[in-house]
C-alpha cells in the first residue's frame, strides 16, 4: 500500500481508488465499513464513486447510487426513495427500519455497496436512515461510502450527527480528493488532449482551474473546441498570445452547449425544475416561448450529450449535480424567482396532470414568492402540516421558511416559531427545538401558545440532562402562565432531579391538589412530570395514579389531538415500566404505538423505547432488550438526549453485568456519566457503578459507596438510589459472609419498599428478605406475583432464593438455571450451580457429565401428568401457577432429559408405564 501510495503522492485519487479497492476486498470476505470523501465540486469524488460501483457489479453485488439535491432537502426521505427505487423496491417502507429491513435482507444473499453522493445536500431523513442501517448492520457485508463537499463537522449539526459518529481520519474512512497540480495535472491533461501539455498550457490550466479535475477536462476540450490548442509531436500548447478566459463555471458549460443557445436554455429551465418528467415538456415549451418540437429537440440533445440521464423512476436529471448547478447559477436571483413563480402559477391544481408530487409544487410556490406573499406563506404552512405526518424535522425546515416569506415584525411569527420548536422536539432535535422555542417567547403574549412553547423547552432541557436550565426558565415564566398547574409540576420534577426533595414535594403537592381543574393538554403535561416526581421522591400509588389519569387522556379522542394522546400514553408506559409494572406498560406501550402510528411520529423525549427496554428486561426477554437499545440509542446519540440515552444505557449495563461482562458493563458507564449537579442521576450512575463492582466480588471499595448513597438516599428520599443501594448490599453482605449486615439492610429495605410501594422495589425487597432471613413465604410470594405479571427476570431470582433457603431445591433451582439460560445470564447461571453445587446438584449438566439423565423432579412428573390430561400450556400454568413461558421452559427440559420430542411420546411413554429417566 505504502508503494502504491507513493508511487502517486500528488494524486489522492489513486490513493482512495485503492483505499476501497481493500474495502471491497473486505467486503468479499463479509466484513463491511463507512465512508465518507469529501472535496471540492469536480475534484473526481463521482467518478471515483462510480469506478468503485464498477468494480462491485463486476462482482455481481447489489449496487445502491442516489445523488442527493437541494431541491429535495425539504421531501422527507427523497433520497432514500431515489436508492431504493433502483431496484424497484417502491413500496419498501422508506423510515430506517424500512431501510435497515431491506438492506439487511439483501445482505443475506449478496455483499451490498450503497452510494449517497453530494451527501451534504441531502434530506436529513435519508441521512438518518442510512446511517442507522449502516451501524445497526455493521457486522454484515454492507458497504456504505457518502461524499461531500465538506468536511462533516464544518457543515452544521445535520451532516455531523449523522454521518460523523460512523467515521474517522483516525481510522482512515474519512478521505479527501484534492485539486491535482504538478505532474498529476500535466497527466490528466494529457489523458484528455492526447498529447504532453507544454509549459505555458500547464500554467494557464493552474490559474484557470486552481486544480479542480473536472474544470481541467471542461477547459482543454473547450479550448480544443475554440480552435485555441494545437498539437504538434506530441506536445500540446496555446496558440494565441491570449487563448479565451473562460471562467471556472463556463469551461464545462462551453462544451456542453458550445454554440446552440436554445438547448443551454431549455438547460437552465431544467435546473430550475431540479428534476423533470417527459409530461413536463408542454410547460417547459410555455416558459421558453418556443414550440413543443423545438423543445423536443433541445431536450433530446441534453439527452444525447449526457447532460440529463433518466432516473430509476423514469424523469430525468443531471449527470452530475454540478451541471445543473452552474445552469441554475447562470439565472439571476430575479429571473429565478418568476420561473418558479409562472411555475406554480402553471401547475396549480393540476395533479392529476403532471403528477408533481405536492412538496415539490409547494417549493416552486416559496420560491417564486417575494416576502410579504401571504399565499406563499399559507402554501409553506400547509406542506409543513403535510410533513408533520411522515418527518417533523422537514415540518419544522417549512416552518422556517414559511418565516423567511412572512412580513417582518408580522404578529404570526410567534405562533410559527411555536410550531416550528414543536416540530423539532417531536422530530427529535431538542437543540433546535430549543433555539426556536426561545425566538418565539420572544414574540408570544402570555397565553396557551407561550405555556405550550414553555413546556416544549422544558422537555427538551430535561431530555438533554438539563434540569437548571429548566428550572430557571420555569421560574421566570411562572407569572405569565395561564394556568399554574403544569409549570409547578414540571418546577417539581426539576427539583427532585437537582436534589431539592422538599420543595420538589411541596411543588407536587400544589400540583396534585389543582391538576383536575386544568384543561385535558395541560393534564397531559401536569400528570407527565408527577408521575416523575413520585418515581423519583413519592410514592408508587401516586404514580399509579398519574399514569391512570395519563392512560385515560390517551384514549379521549375527543379532547386532545392524536399527537398529545401519543405522548400521553407514552408517558404512561415508561412511568409503569420505571416502577415494575410490566404488565401496565407493555398494555400501554400497545396502545401508544397505535397512536403513534396515526400521528405520524412517537418516542417522544425516548419515553417509549426507554419503557420497552426496561419492561423487556424484567420479562426476561435479554436479547430483546439489547437489541433494542442498540437500535434506539443510535436515535438518542444523534438527537443529544443525554438523559434518556443514560437510563437506556444502564438497563444495558445491567444486562451486561448479568452476563458477566463487566469491561463492557465498565465502558457503557464511563461513556454516560451525567453531570453532577444532577444530584439523582448522577447518585443512580454511582449506585450502578459500585453494583457492578459488587458483582465483581469487589467488595472493599464498593460497599463504602453504596453505604453513603443508602444513607444520603435515606435522608433525601430517593426511592430508585435506595432500592438499588439495599439491593447491592444485602447482594454484598451475604456473598462476603456477613449475615447479620445482610439482615440489617433486608429489614430496612422492607420498611422502605413498603413506603414506596411499586412493584419492582417491594419484589427486590422480598428476594432480599427471603435470602437474608430464610423466608420462604415471602420468596414464594414475590415468585406468584413475578409469575402472574410475566417479569420472568424476577421470578428466575425467586426460584434461585426458593432454591436456596426452601424446600423442592432441585425443581426451583432448575427452574432458576433454565431462565436464565435463556437471558444467557452467566453471572446468575454461576450462582445457581454453585447453589446447586452445594446440595449435590448439578442441575442440567448432568446429562452431559453421566451420559444418562437423572430421575424427574416432583414437578416433572406432576407435568407429565398434566400433559397426558390433555391440558393446554395455558391450562398446565393455571394449575401450577406459572406463566406460561415457564411451563415452556420445563417441557423444553423435560424432552432434553427424557429424549422424547414431542407431548405425543410422552403421552405414549406413559401409557406403556415406561420409565421417564431415558431411553
Amino acid at each position: 500500500m505504502e508503494g502504491h501510495a507513493a508511487s502517486a503522492e500528488s494524486r489522492l485519487v489513486v490513493v482512495n481508488e485503492f483505499v476501497f479497492d481493500c474495502a471491497l476486498e473486505r467486503l468479499s470476505a463479509g466484513a463491511g465499513s463507512t465512508y465518507l470523501i469529501h472535496g471540492e465540486a469536480g475534484t473526481g469524488k463521482t467518478h471515483l464513486l462510480r469506478s468503485t460501483l464498477d468494480a462491485a457489479r463486476r462482482r455481481g453485488w447489489t449496487c445502491l447510487y442516489a445523488a442527493a439535491h437541494e431541491y429535495d432537502r425539504d421531501i422527507p426521505y427523497a433520497t432514500v426513495r431515489t436508492l431504493v427505487g433502483v431496484l424497484g423496491h417502491s413500496t419498501v417502507s422508506s423510515d430506517p427500519s424500512g431501510v435497515t429491513a431491506l438492506l439487511q435482507s439483501m445482505t443475506d444473499s449478496s455483499p451490498v455497496v450503497v452510494v449517497v453522493d453530494d451527501a451534504h445536500l441531502a434530506d436529513e431523513d435519508s441521512l438518518v436512515a442510512v446511517t442507522l442501517a449502516a451501524r445497526h448492520l455493521a457486522g454484515r457485508p454492507l458497504l456504505v461510502i457518502f461524499a461531500s463537499r465538506t468536511r462533516p463537522w464544518m457543515t452544521g449539526e445535520r451532516l455531523f450527527a449523522t454521518i460523523g459518529p460512523l467515521v474517522s481520519e483516525q481510522a482512515r474512512t474519512v478521505l479527501e480528493v484534492r485539486p491535482v497540480e504538478g505532474q498529476a495535472l500535466g497527466g490528466l491533461v494529457e489523458s484528455v488532449l492526447g498529447a504532453v501539455p507544454d509549459k505555458r498550457l500547464t500554467g494557464y490550466l493552474t490559474g484557470r482551474t486552481r486544480g479542480n479535475a473536472l474544470l481541467v477536462r471542461e477547459t482543454v476540450n473547450a479550448l480544443h473546441t475554440a480552435g485555441a490548442l494545437r498539437i504538434e509531436q506530441g506536445i500540446g500548447y496555446l496558440v494565441d498570445d491570449s487563448p479565451p478566459q473562460f471562467p471556472r463555471p463556463a469551461a464545462l458549460l462551453h462544451r456542453l452547449f458550445p454554440r446552440d443557445h436554445a438547448v443551454r436554455a431549455l438547460g437552465r429551465l431544467v435546473a430550475v425544475f431540479g428534476r423533470v418528467d417527459l409530461d413536463y415538456l408542454p410547460l417547459l415549451a410555455e416558459l421558453a416561448e418556443r414550440s413543443l418540437g423545438e423543445v423536443r429537440a433541445a431536450f433530446d440533445s441534453l439527452v444525447a450529450s449526457g447532460a440529463l440521464l433518466a432516473t430509476g423512476s423514469g424523469r430525468y436529471e443531471f449527470g452530475h449535480p454540478l451541471i445543473g448547478e452552474l445552469l441554475y447559477g447562470e439565472i439571476g436571483p430575479a429571473e429565478r424567482r418568476r420561473v418558479h413563480a409562472a411555475i406554480a402559477a402553471r401547475i396549480e391544481g393540476t395533479d392529476s396532470e403532471l403528477g408533481m408530487p405536492a412538496l415539490e409544487r409547494a417549493r416552486h410556490a416559496t420560491e417564486g414568492a417575494a416576502r410579504g406573499d401571504m399565499v406563499a406563506v399559507t402554501v409553506a404552512l400547509r406542506a409543513a402540516d403535510r410533513a408533520l405526518r411522515t418527518s417533523p424535522r422537514a415540518a419544522a425546515r417549512w416552518y422556517g421558511r414559511a418565516l423567511d416569506l412572512l412580513p417582518r415584525a408580522d404578529a404570526a411569527a410567534g405562533e410559527i416559531l411555536r410550531r416550528q420548536s414543536a416540530a423539532y422536539w417531536k422530530g427529535a432535535r431538542p437543540a433546535l427545538a430549543i433555539e426556536a422555542g426561545r425566538k418565539a417567547l420572544g414574540l408570544l403574549e402570555a397565553g396557551r401558545s407561550r405555556d405550550r412553547t414553555v413546556a416544549t423547552i422544558v422537555h427538551c432541557h430535561s431530555a438533554m440532562g438539563d434540569p437548571q436550565s429548566a428550572a430557571d426558565l420555569l421560574v421566570a415564566e411562572a407569572g405569565q402562565a395561564r394556568d399554574p398547574t403544569p409549570y409547578l409540576a414540571q418546577r417539581a420534577a426539576m427539583a427532585a432531579r437537582l436534589g431539592d426533595t422538599d420543595q420538589a414535594r411541596v411543588l407536587a403537592a400544589t400540583a396534585w391538589s389543582q391538576v383536575r381543574e386544568s384543561t385535558p393538554a395541560d393534564q397531559v403535561i401536569a400528570y407527565t412530570y408527577l408521575g416523575q416526581v413520585e418515581a423519583s421522591v413519592g410514592t408508587f400509588p401516586n404514580a399509579l395514579e398519574a399514569v391512570d389519569q395519563l392512560a385515560m387522556l390517551g384514549t379521549d379522542e375527543r379532547e386532545l389531538p392524536v399527537g398529545t394522546r401519543t405522548g400521553a400514553l407514552e408517558s404512561a408506559a415508561h412511568h409503569a415500566a420505571t416502577a415494575g409494572a410490566t404488565g401496565r406498560a407493555n398494555a400501554l406501550l400497545t396502545k401508544a404505538g397505535e397512536a403513534a402510528g396515526l400521528a405520524g411520529f412517537g418516542n417522544l423525549g425516548g419515553q417509549a423505547v426507554l419503557a420497552r427496554a426496561l419492561a423487556e428486561f424484567t420479562a426476561g426477554e435479554w436479547t430483546a432488550a439489547s437489541e433494542t437499545i442498540a437500535r434506539e440509542a443510535v436515535h438518542l446519540e444523534y438527537s443529544g438526549m443525554r438523559r434518556t440515552l443514560a437510563r437506556l444505557r444502564g438497563v444495558e449495563v445491567q444486562i451486561l453485568t448479568g452476563r458477566g461482562d463487566f469491561r463492557r458493563a465498565a465502558s457503557v458507564l464511563a461513556a454516560t456519566k451525567p453531570p453532577a449537579p444532577c444530584r439523582i442521576d448522577f447518585a443512580i450512575w454511582q449506585a450502578v457503578q459500585a453494583s457492578v463492582e459488587v458483582s465483581r466480588s469487589r467488595f472493599e471499595d464498593a460497599m463504602p459507596v453504596l453505604e453513603r448513597l443508602r444513607s444520603e438516599a435515606g435522608i433525601r428520599g430517593w426511592n430508585e438510589v435506595g432500592t438499588i443501594t439495599h439491593t447491592s448490599l444485602v447482594e454484598g453482605y451475604l456473598a462476603s459472609g456477613e449475615v447479620e449486615a445482610a439482615r440489617h439492610v433486608a429489614d430496612e429495605f422492607c420498611r422502605l419498599a413498603e413506603d414506596i410501594g411499586s412493584p419492582k422495589a417491594r419484589m427486590a425487597s422480598g428476594i432480599g428478605h427471603a435470602r437474608s432471613f430464610g423466608d420462604v413465604d415471602r420468596a414464594r410470594e414475590v415468585f406468584l406475583e413475578a409469575e402472574e405479571q410475566g417479569m420472568h427476570f424476577i421470578a428466575a431470582q425467586a426460584h434461585h432464593a426458593l432454591g436456596v433457603v426452601g424446600r423442592d431445591v432441585a425443581d426451583h433451582l432448575e427452574a432458576a438455571w433454565a431462565l436464565f439460560k435463556e437471558m444467557d445470564a452467566t453471572l446468575w447461571l454461576k450462582r445457581v450451580e454453585a447453589a446447586g453445587r452445594s446440595r449435590g446438584l448439578v442441575l442440567d449438566r448432568r446429562a452431559d457429565k453421566s451420559g444418562a439423565p437423572g430421575p424427574l423432579t416432583d414437578v416433572e412428573r406432576q407435568l407429565v401428568t398434566l400433559v397426558r390430561d390433555g391440558l393446554s400450556n395455558r391450562e398446565i400454568a393455571e394449575v401450577l401457577h406459572y406463566s406460561s413461558k415457564t411451563v415452556e421452559a420445563y417441557l423444553t427440559r423435560l424432552y432434553k432429559k427424557t429424549g422424547y420430542n414431542s407431548r405425543v411420546e410422552l403421552i405414549v411413554a406413559h401409557e406403556r408405564a415406561d420409565s421417564l429417566t431415558g431411553r
